[in-house]
């Protein structure tokens, strides 16, 4: 068996033999019989990848040579990213024990869409939640925006700092701006 193993592909496990210079031995096979080679690759590019393999026997004389050659064509894309970010915008001053609302604006920078996002709210002491829109949030287009709202009760004196924080479940090319603090 011969298979020039194609640019694009790292190989990681072969089962049912092993390559010399991209040949392999399979010995003897038995009329009727078969043999199954499994190799497995780490995709180290995009683009078209085109493995081939040929058989071929020394003896007896292969009688019909015309399905000696199996080709397998696979397209590799380049896994989706999607970079959120998000701001947020809260008053500068508020009373104990009266009810705040912060405005929180997630963005999908792309260059793909975002899906299963998740946004976390963290209060600090003193701080209670009453209510927050956040779950309203769970994909974006590229380059949309959606806003939430957090509602939360001053319950004592001092600065006070909320913070929101956002993920998808896709790669984030820059994960640097996916919390905002206000």
């Amino acid at each position: 068996l011969t298979d020039a193993i194609p640019s694009g592909l790292n190989v990681v496990a072969v089962t049912g033999g092993s390559f010399n210079q991209d040949v392999m031995n399979l010995g003897t096979i038995g009329v009727a019989e078969s043999k199954v080679i499994v190799v497995k690759a780490l995709i180290t590019s995009t683009g078209t990848i085109t493995n081939t393999a040929t058989v071929s026997a020394v003896n007896p004389v292969d009688l019909d040579a015309s399905n000696n050659t199996s080709s397998v064509q696979t397209v590799v894309v380049a896994a989706p990213k999607a970079d959120l970010a998000i701001t947020g915008t809260g008053p500068a001053e508020a009373f104990k024990g009266n009810e705040v609302v912060y405005n929180f604006t997630v963005t999908n920078n792309g260059p793909d869409k975002a899906e299963n996002i998740s946004i976390t709210n963290g209060l600090p002491a003193g701080v209670s939640l009453v209510s927050s829109t956040h779950n309203t949030i769970t994909s974006l287009e590229v380059g949309a925006t959606a806003t939430f709202e957090v509602k939360v009760t001053m319950e004592t004196l001092g600065s006070k700092q909320i913070t929101s924080s956002v993920t998808g479940s896709i790669e984030d090319p820059n994960p640097a701006n996916n919390t905002a603090s206000v």
